[in-house]
């Protein structure tokens, strides 16, 4: 069995969103967006994702789909909480590593830090604790920003809400 993706089709490079200068509205709009494409809420298309078989666009959309639900719900929250289900069991086993708990409670207690300043704090191989923050920035707990030409991490929240 051979497998053909058309490279003309669609472009594998996509301009990066910043999710951060979308209104709640166009949040909004991309969420129903994609509701009415798959004809069922993020929740139960994520649930339902079979990642051996789902298609490129399939994989992209669920991506994008998390990120647009992450957003939303932090920015109606307003109180610089994460919440997040029992039931997530992918997301709770991502993001609750010791480690990155630890990252966060660093960027917590610095306010601003490179990775290299969390890492010694924690005295952690620096390599670890970047991907410890991709994960949490990718996940709305932390977010990067350029400091002269530093990238500084900052914590998003204050507090994480787990529910069952």
């Amino acid at each position: 069995m051979e497998v053909a993706y058309d490279m003309a089709a669609k472009p594998l490079r996509r301009e990066v969103e910043n999710l951060d200068e979308l209104s709640v509205g166009r949040l909004t709009e991309k969420i129903r967006t994609l509701e009415a494409k798959y004809g069922v809420r993020y929740d139960e298309f994520a649930a339902n994702l079979n990642e051996d078989e789902a298609t490129y666009e399939e994989l992209i959309d669920e991506f994008n789909w998390g990120c647009y639900a992450d957003a939303l719900s932090h920015r109606l929250t307003g109180t610089k909480e994460y919440r997040i289900s029992v039931g997530d069991f992918d997301k709770v086993t991502e993001v609750f590593s010791p480690l990155r708990m630890a990252t966060l409670r660093t960027l917590a207690k610095l306010g601003k830090a490179t990775a290299s300043e969390v890492a010694a704090e924690l005295g952690k191989p620096l390599g670890s604790v970047v991907t410890a923050l991709n994960v949490l920035e990718r996940h709305g707990l932390a977010k990067r920003v350029e400091e002269e030409g530093e990238k500084r991490y900052v914590s998003q929240i204050a507090k994480i809400v787990i529910s069952v």
